[in-house]
């Protein structure tokens, strides 16, 4: 049995581009920024390696609404190769992360949540603790 799937956790680059693809689905693209340390000789060295990742239907929505630039994520996806010919007649090849789930980070960035109290009429107040 094999396996495609890949968990990346790291910053994103820039702002993830929301755009309509030609047959109407929303798509968005964005790349992210995955730090590793390793040590050589008992001297700690520090790497960044960079994805791009595409996001389809409701997760680029959502996606788009919800993150931007410099945002701790944690994505969840599978690895995906493909080619194009491009306008010069090359042949370009892609190696992307199609997303299956995206949320941000909260190890070392609390975010500020929105609660929706009509789901629930029985709440009266929700309060986050500090």
């Amino acid at each position: 049995m094999s396996e495609n799937s890949i968990t990346l956790i790291g910053n994103l680059v820039a702002d993830p581009e929301y755009s309509k693809a030609t047959n109407g689905s929303d798509h968005l693209k964005g790349r992210i920024a995955v730090n590793e340390s390793y040590n050589v000789g008992g001297e700690w060295k520090r790497r960044t390696n960079y994805f791009n990742f595409v996001c389809w239907d409701a997760i680029a929505v959502n996606t788009a609404v919800s993150v931007k630039k410099g945002d701790r994520i944690v994505l969840v996806g599978r690895s995906q190769s493909r080619k194009y010919v491009d306008s010069n007649g090359v042949i370009q090849y892609i190696h992307e992360i199609v997303v299956k789930d995206l949320g941000v980070s909260t190890r070392w960035t609390p975010v500020n949540p929105v609660f929706n109290n009509s789901l629930d009429s029985e709440v009266d107040d929700v309060s986050v603790p500090a």
